[in-house]
């Protein structure tokens, strides 16, 4: 269970027994329970962030390679479309201004 900053600000402890000053401290207890188990989740999740900055892509030499592959992937994909847009304009479907519906694939 997380522990959100709303829930915590609305956290209310019943008050100890008759005959105790303070506070239920099983009540206490279990709320720190909680809200220690909720920062050893947020000090892991910090470390596998810092451990993998650029999880999409990285920095080693094997991850720039294949940003440059998407990169020409996109390229190529986009260079269809213009070579479509240039059919249709040409055919009297379409122009340079005009939406086209283009599939995933790139094709229109």
């Amino acid at each position: 269970m997380m522990l959100t900053p709303a829930e915590v600000q609305a956290l209310r402890f019943a008050k100890a027994p008759f005959g105790k000053r303070g506070y239920d401290e099983d009540e206490v207890d279990q709320f720190l329970d909680v809200v220690a188990q909720t920062l050893i989740a947020l000090q892991d999740e910090i470390a596998a962030l810092r451990a993998a900055p650029d999880a999409a892509y990285g920095t080693s030499p094997a991850a720039e390679s294949e940003m440059l592959a998407e990169l020409d992937r996109i390229k190529q994909r986009l260079s269809r479309l213009e070579a479509s847009n240039l059919f249709f304009s040409h055919a009297g479907r379409g122009g340079p201004g005009q939406k086209m519906d283009i599939r995933p694939d790139g094709s229109p």
